[in-house]
């Protein structure tokens, strides 16, 4: 029997026993590890199509990680284990990833179909000896970021492309093939220097890129710059934080430069290349950011890093977008490489979105879900949007409630000192965070029409903050501007201090955000408890911020608390109308955020019954 086996990928992926291939992540330098696991989605004659899969994997795992093993979820013993092992070591060629051979495979496959219990085997192809032993650590995330780091760059490029006429695909594949063969061609330069960003006490490096088959630099060239500098040098020790709770380490930044200014040669004045064309030239401009992001061992150099992780990376994702480019052909192309750290992995990932269009073009759409199958993400919330991608800013540790010291207030309705005052009701609030917009915020006078406008820039905050989107909050020239656009208003009502209400507000988050909307009618405020079960239906499923508008003021419902025998119930109201600062005991004492009865206890109605309602429920996305 082989050694144990160290899971640190996810539980419920490897054991939902999914049909077909999955491809088992790991390390050569953290042997008999199972990091994270990728479902295998292109297949051939039954079998994996390796050249496809080795195409979406290349620029999907960072450097440093590669394929180590694969997953049969078929009954068959040692034998389905060798086949297993055999389409592992096909990728793992394709990859030129000669360590597979040397620190062995790591395959499964199911002891039983009626156990559906996974066996798994280490070894070589023609070796593979059963694992006595696998376990799950307990700190998956900690175990790998011990011996492993962080290395990240971006780069923005423009790229120009000439010639007499795009119109032909075999034109532009030919410029564009060229464009991308100089780009990297320029990586490998010896002229290619790399600035190092660690540690806050740790100054800029700059740090020489050797090539073995290049000339290599002078010793005078290379004096002073840092050659044995290895990544523990560079790590501040810092941390970062998904948006999923996970830490990782703050990455080292790596930052290309090219060295010009030591080239040899005669002085010459500045010229120019004149290239004739026999006809009208046409310039095509391309916009690639590129962010590469890589998993490199403590006590790699980091000279080494950069060519055998940095550069690679870099590479790789100029060969994706040029095959992008030749699918998604666009007038004016937008290429940005991303960065995710999506629920169940510990370790980022990496995916190319054509932002040419928005992330709601289909073919963006489409991108993502297959992307949430590979990562065996649910295909019903947005995980691996532009709004979910990471940042690696430092960890803050922030204490619940409301958070203070900033612009607008998040979530002022936690820790309120004053409960509903309903008895044995059932209490049904907003799921998730939201921005609190009242009047004259913004140094903008809208006291005494814009409360309507106010609750959309709430509803919409909470769409941000659940990273439904990367749309920036609307201001009222916003709305206005997008209800002419779409013909529900006449020009003259852009910059006018016209009222808004339920319609108008849906057709906003529907252009905006693509979010539909329901909307409740109500003749009267008498009957607006009569809605208390729907409208608790609606926090306990959708979770979004209610706007309630009609005859009167408008506001932004967070909730309801509901006594279905007694009738008894309170609404969780979040006013617009308050026009002081940003201070959370003035707020709560002036209620201007706080429950409301439908009658208090002095008679007064809230809702009043002499006017009518409509409600606004906008409904989560279901969406990726």
């Amino acid at each position: 029997m082989a050694e144990s086996i160290r899971l640190l990928c996810d539980r419920y992926t490897l054991e939902s026993k999914k049909e077909g291939v999955q491809w088992l992540v790991g390390s050569h330098l953290l042997p008999r590890t199972v990091i994270s696991i990728l479902n295998c989605l292109h297949f051939k004659d039954g079998d994996p199509d390796i050249r496809a899969e080795s195409a979406d994997i290349r620029t999907l795992l960072p450097k440093g990680l590669e394929i180590v093993g694969a997953v049969l979820n078929e009954e068959g013993g040692l034998e389905t284990a060798r086949r297993a092992a055999e389409i592992a070591l096909k990728l793992s060629k394709v990859f030129n990833n000669p360590s597979m051979s040397s620190s062995g495979l790591i395959v499964a496959c199911l002891s039983t179909v009626q156990t559906q219990i996974l066996q798994f085997y280490h070894g070589t192809r023609q070796s593979l000896s059963p694992v006595d032993a696998t376990f799950y650590n307990e700190n998956p995330s900690a175990h790998l970021w011990e011996s492993m780091c962080l290395l990240h760059c971006k780069l923005l490029l423009t790229v120009p492309l000439y010639a007499t006429s795009f119109a032909s695909p075999a034109d532009y594949g030919s410029q564009l093939s060229a464009a991308i063969s100089r780009l990297v061609k320029g990586f490998k330069s010896e002229e290619l220097y790399c600035l190092v960003e660690g540690s806050a006490t740790m100054s800029r490096k700059l740090v020489p890129v050797n090539w073995k088959d290049s000339v290599t630099c002078s010793e005078s060239k290379l004096r002073g710059l840092q050659e044995d500098l290895r990544c523990l040098d560079c790590c501040s020790g810092d941390t970062s934080v998904s948006l999923y709770g996970l830490q990782m380490p703050m990455p080292v930044h790596i930052i290309p430069v090219v060295h010009q200014s030591g080239r040899e040669g005669k002085h010459a004045a500045p010229c120019a290349e004149y290239l004739p064309v026999s006809g009208q030239a046409v310039l095509r401009i391309l916009n690639l950011s590129l962010t590469s992001i890589c998993v490199a061992h403590r006590q790699l150099l980091i000279s080494e890093a950069i060519t055998s992780l940095v550069v690679p990376a870099l590479t790789d994702q100029l060969l994706a977008m040029q095959d992008i480019l030749m699918q998604e052909f666009s007038e004016h192309p937008k290429l940005c490489s991303y960065t995710f750290c999506p629920p169940g992995f510990i370790h980022p990932i990496s995916c190319i979105y054509n932002v040419s269009y928005g992330e709601s073009e289909f073919s963006t759409v489409e991108r993502r879900r297959l992307l949430h199958k590979r990562l065996n993400l649910p295909l019903d919330r947005p995980l691996l949007r532009v709004a979910n991608a990471l940042s690696f800013s430092p960890v803050e540790v922030v204490p619940e409630g409301p958070k203070q010291g900033r612009l607008r207030l998040i979530n002022v309705h936690i820790n309120m000192p004053t409960g509903s005052g309903v008895v044995g009701g059932r209490t049904s609030i907003v799921q998730g965070s939201y921005e609190y917009y009242h009047y004259l915020q913004d140094n903008f006078n809208d006291n005494g029409w814009g409360c309507a406008y106010r609750s959309l820039q709430t509803i919409v905050s909470w769409f941000k903050l659940q990273h439904y989107t990367a749309t920036d909050v609307p201001t009222h020239e916003k709305i206005q501007e997008t209800l002419v656009r779409i013909g529900d208003k006449e020009p003259s009502f852009k910059g006018s201090q016209n009222w808004i209400g339920a319609i108008e507000l849906s057709f906003v988050l529907d252009e905006l955000l693509g979010a539909s909307s329901k909307i409740l009618n109500v003749r009267s405020g008498a009957e607006l408890p009569e809605k208390c079960r729907e409208l608790a239906l609606h926090f306990e499923t959708q979770g979004t911020p209610v706007m309630i508008g009609g005859g009167v003021l408008a506001y932004t419902l967070l909730g309801v608390d509901y006594n279905d025998t007694t009738g008894d119930c309170a609404f969780l109201i979040l006013d617009p109308h308050y026009t002081g600062g940003e201070d959370l005991k003035t707020i709560w004492a002036g209620g201007w955020c706080g429950w409301k009865k439908p009658v208090n206890s002095k008679g007064e109605e809230f809702f009043l019954r002499s006017k009518f309602y409509n409600l606004l429920l906008p409904q989560r996305p279901n969406t990726i």
